[in-house]
């Protein structure tokens, strides 16, 4: 059953990958759309080979920790089942994150950055002394920008030298040995401007970092 979820995942994005060889980026319509759920399946997806992929929503984290603290004397007197119960009701509260843009560019941001991870982070990673290779994605709030953070972390190879935030979204921008078709950070790049957003990129420690911030949907909050 694993097997066929994963051969059905495959499919479902087979016309998307091909859609992406056309260097001309197009664009859907703006709708609220849930960023938690589709970067689980993502994770799904891209973390069967190379190496190993973690998804990490410390938006829900915290609100369970801010819970924990509030109602601590409460969940003492619960039973385990019990308080279990609780502490996954608040994860479920708190786990959504919906900004306003069209799920098959969300998953062109999402795609493009991994991809690029593991070509350029771990394609010709020879240091033998890390056999702990990984991709984290972190989703978070970032209450300067008031957007969604989403940071994709990889602790392979380093940025390649002289590469900046503009040059990763320069069009056929090639850079370090695997440079590819220097497409992917431009595609990035022009998707997350497209609805509204930005990105980073940045080297911190051992880990490379991009991140890209989104506005919390308008559209989602006019519904509740």
């Amino acid at each position: 059953m694993e097997r066929l979820h994963v051969v059905k995942t495959h499919r479902l994005y087979l016309s998307e990958d091909i859609e992406r060889l056309n260097e001309d980026n197009t664009y859907g319509e703006a709708s609220p759309f849930d960023v938690d759920h589709s970067l689980r399946n993502y994770r799904d997806y891209f973390g069967s080979d190379v190496c190993s992929i973690k998804y990490i929503n410390e938006i829900a984290n915290d609100a369970i920790r801010q819970y924990g603290t509030e109602h601590q004397e409460e969940l003492k007197v619960l039973d385990e089942k019990s308080r279990n119960m609780n502490l996954e009701a608040t994860l479920a509260e708190n786990s959504f994150a919906y900004v306003d843009i069209a799920e098959y560019n969300f998953g062109k941001i999402v795609r493009n950055i991994l991809e690029n991870a593991k070509k350029h982070g771990f394609d010709d990673f020879t240091d033998e002394n890390r056999k702990d290779c990984v991709i984290e994605i972190v989703l978070n709030w970032d209450k300067e920008r008031q957007m969604y953070r989403i940071d994709f972390r990889n602790n392979g190879n380093p940025l390649p030298e002289g590469l900046t935030k503009a040059s990763f979204g320069e069009n056929r921008k090639y850079a370090g040995k695997t440079g590819g078709t220097g497409i992917g950070g431009y595609e990035v790049a022009e998707n997350v401007r497209h609805y509204s957003g930005d990105y980073t990129i940045s080297q911190e420690g051992d880990w490379t970092v991009v991140s890209i911030y989104l506005p919390k949907s308008k559209t989602y909050d006019e519904r509740l």
